[in-house]
């Protein structure tokens, strides 16, 4: 990948280093200015810097790149996939952090959140704390809140000064950054192969990986991509798209993408996130049909805006959804986020850890799994067998509400444990009734079917989906 680099100190070589072994490309480094150092007041370059002229490589060092935006520009014109940020020492404004399609992704020395900001191997160590680590981060407008990709902890030695945590924390960096640069990768790829598909079925009139021209004159955008993808996504289109115009998106979790959308586009375009409650565990453009909607809830979350049309385009929007033959409603962005955490991504969450326990167990084969698994493992299976990326970015994403339901989740586990343990035969049967009277609700509102495995069978043999 095309990658533009930000550092500063020595700490920020191993990750450059290690980017550039991997096999990426480095189009550009930013460093800090050069600085007057020792007792003749010389100007020296930054330890990034001077790398990155033996190397040969592009570098530009702003004095504030939040004022600079000539410097803005031609960073933007490097064509970068992504940005990597290690201990650079500036806050990068809102747009250069929706310059790259891929992101911005800061290597941040602490177990977030417990260090945010400056100095966070001092402040471990200043308090004690028994391990440390690092993470990758999406980067957004506050300091290191963004959802945390991948992390990694060590422990921190007794007798261990700054420096000492601070060289191993800049080699874990540079190789949790290899790490993700292939989990990020996997999006840009998979985009290319989903068009040449929309393409081969013949699914829209122009298809384009050139993100201008797929919005100009648009009067709907929608935005389908993993939802740490949509604020680059939307940045990217951004000077495209046309006053007036309506943008929207399909992501599982609403106050993040909401805020990332509303942050990329101009304030003339009307931001209305919305989340379809449809589809299945398969992804792709093969893995659509007409029916999709039909029947199915989709939820739009506007925010409370006074913009001088903004209730016209959400009544639009309202009615896109429903000539598709969903049911549309409105809700607060936060609760949608508690309300799927609920019926939609702790499932996801179990159903991929249950999986895995039945694949991890030394005592029953993988074979045993697969030839004997009975209709409730078969299910937790489809639902595993869902999107990794999408499903990553979701739990990233939204993981405030789902470790909230997580926390309530196992509790009610330990309850139902011990139920079993002491032969609690009536609660267990309170609980089986209670649960049965939901199910039967959801057949009731026509949100599932109730023939015998869920019509699978009868849209095997020709009658088509079910809703």
């Amino acid at each position: 990948m095309k990658i533009l680099f930000w550092g500063t100190p020595a700490y920020a070589l191993p990750s450059l280093e290690a980017l550039l072994v991997a096999g990426h490309q480095v189009v550009g480094v930013v460093s800090q200015p050069d600085r007057r150092r020792g007792r003749g007041k010389a100007l020296v370059a930054s330890p990034v810097k001077a790398r990155a002229l033996e190397l040969d490589l592009p570098v530009f060092t702003p004095e504030r790149i939040r004022r600079e935006p000539g410097c803005q520009g031609e960073l933007a014109a490097l064509g970068a996939d992504l940005s990597v940020v290690v201990a650079f020492g500036q806050i990068l404004p809102p747009q250069v952090l929706n310059q790259p399609p891929l992101g911005c992704w800061n290597a941040h020395g602490s177990l977030l959140p417990r260090w945010r900001g400056a100095a966070p191997i001092q402040w471990c160590l200043l308090e004690g704390d028994p391990e440390t680590g690092v993470g990758i981060m999406a980067m957004e407008e506050g300091l290191d809140t963004g959802p945390v990709l991948l992390e990694r902890c060590l422990a921190v030695g007794l007798l261990e000064n700054a420096a000492q945590v601070g060289e191993r924390l800049a080699r874990l960096s540079g190789d949790l950054l290899v790490e993700a640069m292939d989990g990020i990768a996997a999006v840009g790829e998979a985009s290319e192969a989903h068009r040449a598909e929309i393409a081969a079925l013949g699914y829209a009139d122009l298809v384009t990986g050139d993100m201008a021209e797929a919005v100009a004159d648009a009067d709907l955008v929608v935005f389908a991509v993993p939802v740490l993808a949509m604020g680059p996504a939307a940045s990217a289109a951004a000077a495209a798209l046309k006053p007036g115009a309506t943008v929207t998106d399909v992501g599982s979790v609403k106050v993040s993408v909401g805020d990332a959308l509303r942050a990329a586009v101009p304030a003339s375009v009307y931001v209305i996130p919305g989340h379809p409650i449809a589809g299945s565990e398969q992804s792709g453009p093969a893995a659509g049909f007409a029916e999709l909607f039909q029947g199915r809830w989709v939820i739009l979350t506007p925010q409370a805006d006074d913009q001088t049309g903004y209730a016209d385009a959400v009544r639009r929007l309202s009615d896109f959804w429903t000539a598709l033959g969903a049911q549309v409603d409105t809700m607060d962005a936060a609760h949608h986020d508690l309300v799927l955490a609920v019926t939609s991504h702790l499932p996801h969450l179990i159903a991929y850890n249950i999986v895995g326990t039945a694949a991890d167990m030394e005592e029953v084969t993988r074979a045993e799994v697969m030839k004997y698994s009975a209709g409730g493992f078969r299910d937790f299976t489809r639902i595993a067998a869902s999107d990794p990326t999408m499903w990553r970015d979701i739990f990233l994403a939204n993981k405030d509400a789902v470790l909230e339901i997580l926390g309530r989740f196992t509790e009610d586990l330990q309850a139902l444990s011990r139920s079993i343990r002491w032969g609690e035969g009536d609660k267990l049967f309170e609980l089986f009734s209670r649960t049965r009277d939901i199910r039967q609700g959801i057949v009731a509102a026509g949100q599932d079917s109730a023939e015998p495995n869920f019509g699978r069978d009868r849209a095997a043999s020709g009658g088509g989906p079910k809703a």
